[in-house]
C-alpha cells in the first residue's frame, strides 16, 4: 500500500465512527445509504524547491436515502453541520 492509500483509508476508518454511516475508500459497484465515500480530489506534486512538498486533496461524499426532497436534505444536513453526533467535520 501506498502512503496515499493509506491516508484514504485512515479517513474512511475515521467516518465509519459516525454510527450508521457505511463508509468505503472506493467507488463501490453498489449503495445503501447513508454512506460516505473519500475519494481523490486533486493532486500538486512538487509544491517546493528539491521536491519537498506535496499537496493532495480528498472530497468526502455523503449519499442518503431520498424519501422526499426534504427528508433527504435534512439527512444530508446533519451530516454536514459543524457538530453533533453526524458531523462529518
Amino acid at each position: 500500500m501506498s502512503l496515499f492509500s493509506d491516508i484514504r483509508t485512515g479517513l474512511a476508518e475515521n467516518l465509519s465512527t459516525i454510527d450508521g454511516l457505511r463508509t468505503y475508500d472506493f467507488i463501490p459497484d453498489e449503495l445503501t445509504p447513508p454512506v460516505a465515500l473519500v475519494t481523490p480530489r486533486g493532486m500538486q506534486f512538487d509544491k517546493t524547491y528539491g521536491r519537498a512538498a506535496d499537496d493532495v486533496t480528498f472530497e468526502v461524499s455523503i449519499v442518503v436515502r431520498r424519501t422526499s426532497v426534504r427528508s433527504g436534505q435534512d439527512e444530508l444536513d446533519d451530516y454536514c453541520d459543524s457538530s453533533g453526533s453526524l458531523s462529518v467535520k
